[in-house]
């Protein structure tokens, strides 16, 4: 059976972190093929972070112009084209290199990142971005990594805990 998103629920957010559409932007990757989507498995997600303040825009291209209006960055299952429907080895990268310079760019100019990835064939096709990050992203096991940078921060240490 494929995922579905539960469309009817809604949670009720009595204090939204912020006030409506004054939030950061949630960018939320779409242009690489990625099997979540604000508009489809992600539409709940995307309504919560609504619901609490934040502004979401679904990206189709990952430009610095485009990154520049992002505060948060999430990939979901982002895949190579030849991955889609097949999810035969091997995994290529979803994301080519100048698109991974640019994201790894912008984190340490205090942007963040939350990047998903389910099994196979998803971390393989993240796992250079992986690799750049001090993540290693095993191309078999359901792996769920959150690393979350900013500049001014006084512990600059990164998390990331996979499952």
């Amino acid at each position: 059976m494929a995922q579905q998103a539960d469309t009817v629920y809604r949670y009720e957010n009595r204090e939204p972190a912020y006030e409506l559409g004054k939030g950061p932007t949630v960018c939320i990757d779409q242009g690489h093929s990625n099997l979540h989507t604000a508009e489809g498995t992600y539409a709940p997600l995307a309504q919560l972070l609504r619901d609490d303040g934040y502004q979401v825009k679904p990206l189709t291209g990952l430009t610095k112009v485009a990154l520049a209006e992002c505060g948060v960055l999430v990939v979901a299952n982002a895949v190579a084209k030849v991955n889609v429907g097949d999810r035969a080895f091997p995994h290529p990268p979803a994301l080519d290199k100048d698109e991974t310079e640019m994201i790894v760019g912008w984190l340490s100019d205090g942007g963040a990142l939350l990047l998903i990835a389910d099994h196979a064939p998803y971390p393989g096709a993240v796992a250079d971005l992986g690799l750049v990050l001090g993540i290693n992203m095993l191309d078999r096991n359901q792996v769920v990594c959150c690393l979350h940078r900013r500049k001014h921060r006084e512990d600059q240490t990164d998390k990331c805990d996979g499952g």
